[in-house]
């Protein structure tokens, strides 16, 4: 994949992970720097392609993807760039090649050379994104699977028409254990980098300074400051679940996961997730990350 743009644009970054992990909080740290561009949650992939499906198989687009893409332009104001979108489409490359013409050039815009897309669903299309799209990398970011259990249960029953509908437990603890399942198998792949959420609060400054690192930019101590100014550009007024992220970040020992399920219910989440144990997990990711 090329476009006309790509001499100009460094790097292309997708930040991927459960929801309800801290997506939204890391994205606001890296939209804050200089060099970075972002905005709200494309979706892009989850709608280009429908795995196992005939059409997914064969290389095509689906049927939905032209719509999408023209809600997204609406969504950040810019429906002028379905310009881009091919005349008739049909291939599924066909699209992304629209779709990073059009964040390139957003980018371009802003005089940045990075953007950075944050999906948490992408984290299922990471071979579709190796394949089609060049320059790019992967940021993860994993949580505690107790409390990214008990948070998606809770968003999920409180903000039920934005997910689809209420989300019951197994479906809360399987969207957990698949994504964090695929980052791992990722973590020793050169352009991916994993970045633990509890560390990520506690140790703002060491964490970013190792992310920028592996961006190859450096560091920009106004980026902690700052990401509270870019909230809007990078989220949807209905993403009420989201309106924290926008406040300063203050360290706190409470568990979600206390307060959100009973007794029984902590029980049946510590035994599903119980095979991926969260402090060997933080041990094995930490091997090329700094020592908090």
């Amino acid at each position: 994949m090329s476009s006309d743009l790509d001499n100009s644009i460094q790097q292309r970054l997708f930040l991927v992970g459960c929801p309800r992990s801290g997506t939204t909080l890391l994205q606001s740290f890296l939209a804050a720097h200089s060099e970075i561009y972002s905005f709200p949650e494309s979706h892009f992939f989850n709608w280009l392609f429908f795995p196992g499906s005939l059409r997914t198989r064969l290389g095509l687009a689906s049927n939905e993807i032209e719509s999408q893409m023209l809600k997204f332009l609406a969504k950040i104001q810019r429906p002028e760039l379905e310009k881009h979108l091919p005349k008739y489409g049909l291939f599924a490359k066909q699209y992304v090649d629209s779709f990073v013409q059009i964040l390139d050039q957003l980018t371009l815009e802003k005089s940045k050379s990075i953007w950075l897309e944050k999906t948490p669903d992408h984290v299922n299309y990471i071979s579709y994104i190796n394949k089609y799209i060049d320059n790019h990398k992967f940021i993860h970011i994993i949580r505690n699977g107790e409390d990214a259990i008990a948070s998606l249960y809770e968003v999920t029953h409180s903000q039920s028409d934005f997910w689809g509908g209420v989300w019951d437990l197994d479906k809360c603890i399987n969207k957990w254990l698949t994504s964090v399942e695929i980052s791992l198998q990722q973590y020793t792949n050169g352009n991916h980098k994993i970045v633990i959420y509890e560390d990520l609060i506690d140790s703002p400054k060491l964490i970013l300074k190792d992310v920028f690192a592996f961006i190859n930019i450096k560091f920009q101590d106004n980026v902690i400051e700052k990401r509270e100014s870019v909230f809007s550009a990078i989220t949807e007024k209905h993403e009420l679940w989201k309106q924290n992220v926008s406040k300063t970040v203050i360290k706190t020992r409470s568990r979600k996961f206390m307060t959100v399920f009973d007794d029984a219910q902590r029980k049946y989440v510590a035994e599903r997730i119980s095979h991926l144990n969260f402090s060997n997990m933080k041990d094995l990711v930490r091997v090329d990350q700094p020592k908090i």
